[in-house]
């Protein structure tokens, strides 16, 4: 069955990081938003919008935390 469906027996594969793997994964996310962005204009400045404020509103909750344990 295991031979079958694709499975192949062995060895587990090991996963290696070094630092330009993890750059390279680092950089995979930002570069795919970054990308996004530019093909819907009007659909990210509106998603823009909606992070600023959301930003804004959470940062707002945190220093009236601050202010209140104060």
């Amino acid at each position: 069955f295991a031979a079958g469906a694709g499975f192949r027996e062995g060895p587990a594969p090991t996963l290696r990081f070094d630092a330009e793997g993890i750059e390279a994964i680092a950089a995979a996310p930002l570069e795919a938003i970054q990308s996004q962005a530019r093909g819907q204009h009007v659909g990210g400045n509106v998603q823009a919008l909606i992070l600023g404020v959301l930003s804004l509103l959470l940062l707002a909750s945190g220093a009236a935390l601050l202010v209140a344990s104060a």
